[in-house]
């Protein structure tokens, strides 16, 4: 029955929580079955055989019989077999064991657990500090009750029950005691096995910041807009991965991740400042019109995807938690409708990367095409979802607060990684009479925006 449990809600339950409680149970219910067969199969065991020989011989040997669960449970790999074995010989009477070999063999399987775990952690570092400290705190409460052997068996003795469930419960107090004890050694313990286990020497991690603008003497306005201008597409890139990562976690409801999207946004405010501070100390020396121009452009593109990633953060990714904790469902055709708007508002962003890298007045005007066309989408879904409000087959309010919400959010991004097209197409378009007359007054303003 657990194992039927656990496998529907985790096979067929989409919640974050059911999910891996599911598997927890599952789990639990495979512990048992497995026990129960190799109680089942112990059955057949050979009460004459070699290992009832030397079972007998160890029943009369504490040491030793701690010694051989620990091996067995080694080669199993697991106490709970090493347990549920001996739980079913001693509960099918195959053997006759004494209550301080069973104490005994209980101590042996739960050391031995701690070498099976400390031989998978080997070769790296903090899952050795891990298993050594486990193999100490197990070894030492198994030290302690093998001194009191005598006292332990004795009690045991008076429990009532079974063998077999006197085999249970030593186990499961034996790990409580562990709990017990141990807890407030923890530190103790930790301190013993950082100095067992040094870890290596790790490189300094390196601090997030610009890649392609220092703070040192800026030689050349040419070559230092080249590389703010790396630098900006550096931040759009951060830019167009908030926006891809920000559609998974709304499709796939996760909070985790949207919460991490939002973060990103501090990554952008750190960039635009220090991009910011890099143009402005380029304006303090000698440039030209055209390079006056190009700063100017490059500063506009840069605080439209800044805007844009204050948008996926303050208004998109809160989307996803409220459509989270609001259990907002959606149609087959409004998840369709919103999966083709956000894929061409990421072409869109792609084409204005394209059109401020290369300055193309055919990318621009291609750029303000889409613009325009995406406009026209949204305001058709705006109608269509109207229409379907009107014939009563519209959603909850909730859903269509969320869609109408998350339209609005990716057309302001596409206008704002759009208008670095009407810079180019700026730049394209011959001076006018004013600006020609300003030239021969002596203040050339070509390729200045105009207001």
């Amino acid at each position: 029955m657990l194992i039927l449990i656990g496998v529907f809600l985790h096979q067929y339950t989409k919640s974050a929580k059911l999910q891996p409680t599911g598997q927890v149970i599952r789990s639990i219910g495979f512990l048992f079955l497995a026990i129960g067969i190799i109680r089942a199969a112990s059955g057949a065991f050979d009460s004459h055989g070699d290992l009832a020989r030397v079972l007998e011989i160890a029943n009369r040997h504490s040491l030793g019989m701690a010694l051989f669960a620990t091996v067995l449970t080694i080669v199993l790999q697991s106490s709970t077999a090493s347990v549920g074995l001996l739980i079913g010989l001693v509960g099918s009477n195959t053997i006759q064991l004494s209550s301080s070999a069973l104490v005994a063999a209980i101590v042996g399987a739960n050391v031995g657990v701690a070498f099976t775990t400390l031989g998978l952690a080997w070769g790296r570092p903090e899952s050795q500090r891990m298993a050594i400290g486990f193999l100490l705190a197990k070894g030492l409460v198994g030290a302690i009750v093998l001194a009191a052997l005598p006292w332990v068996a004795k009690f045991l003795e008076y429990m009532p029950g079974s063998v077999a469930q006197h085999v249970a419960n030593s186990h499961t107090g034996f790990n409580i005691a562990v709990a017990l004890l141990t807890l407030p050694l923890v530190g103790l313990l930790t301190r013993i096995s950082e100095g067992l286990i040094p870890l290596p020497p790790q490189a300094p991690a390196q601090s997030f910041g610009p890649r392609y603008i220092g703070n040192g003497p800026i030689e050349g306005s040419s070559l230092a807009l080249g590389q703010s201008m790396r630098e900006i597409l550096h931040v759009s890139d951060i830019v167009r991965a908030m926006y891809d990562d920000w559609w998974r976690a709304f499709v796939s409801s996760n909070e985790q991740l949207a919460r991490q999207v939002a973060d990103r946004d501090d990554q952008v405010d750190l960039l635009e400042k220090e991009i910011q501070q890099f143009l402005a100390s380029v304006g303090t020396g000698s440039i030209d019109s055209e390079q006056a121009a190009e700063q100017m452009r490059q500063q506009r593109y840069l605080s439209e995807l800044e805007t844009s990633a204050d948008i996926i953060e303050k208004n998109l990714c809160v989307l996803v938690t409220r459509k989270v904790h609001s259990g907002v469902t959606l149609s087959a055709d409004k998840w369709k409708e919103l999966e083709v708007f956000s894929h061409m508002v990421t072409e869109n962003m792609l084409l204005a990367d394209t059109a401020f890298h290369t300055h193309d007045s055919l990318a621009a005007q291609k750029l303000l095409r889409h613009k325009d066309a995406i406009s026209r989408c949204a305001d058709e879904l705006r109608d269509e979802h109207f229409k379907r409000l009107n014939q009563g087959l519209a959603e909850s309010h909730e859903a269509t607060a969320v869609y109408f919400e998350m339209i609005n959010c990716l057309r302001r991004i596409n206008s704002h990684v759009a208008h670095v097209a009407y810079a180019i197409l700026r730049d394209e378009r011959p001076a006018s009479p004013f600006h020609q007359l300003m030239e021969k007054a002596g203040n050339p303003i070509k390729g200045e925006a105009s207001p």
